[in-house]
């Protein structure tokens, strides 16, 4: 398991905004830290709808992390849950937007592998949702 601390905190330095980004690492299978709730500015998300289980419990997860005015930012490839998905965020979001993006694969992990079947690019749309009234 990998520790992305480091790579959002970096960034969040590189992009002057580190006096106001906070790491943390937590299960959205779980109920969130009472401490959180309703203080998240944004809530961020990629390739989360891989497992049907995370289609029930990440949105609720993140309305209840997310203030009223937060955002909502997922990306994801397409696979075959990604209108089931949508149908599972629309019960408590608002699709304020989508944008597809052509990602080039890196040779590493599964994209080597689909590298190797012949692939070189992956469709990945990302999403922007507002908490539903």
């Amino acid at each position: 398991e990998e520790n992305l601390a480091p790579y959002v905190l970096a960034n969040a330095e590189s992009w002057g905004v580190s006096d106001r980004v906070e790491f943390q690492k937590i299960d959205w299978r779980q109920e969130p830290p009472a401490k959180l709730l309703g203080k998240a500015d944004l809530v961020v998300g990629a390739d989360v709808f891989y497992d049907d289980s995370h289609l029930a419990n990440l949105p609720p997860f993140a309305a209840k992390l997310l203030k009223t005015e937060g955002k909502l930012i997922l990306a994801d490839p397409k696979r075959f849950r990604f209108s089931k998905a949508l149908e599972e965020l629309s019960k408590g979001f608002v699709l304020d937007s989508q944008v597809e993006e052509n990602c080039t694969l890196d040779k590493e992990g599964i994209e080597e592998f689909m590298i190797g079947a012949g692939y070189k690019e992956q469709k990945i749309s990302i999403l922007r949702l507002s908490k539903r009234s």
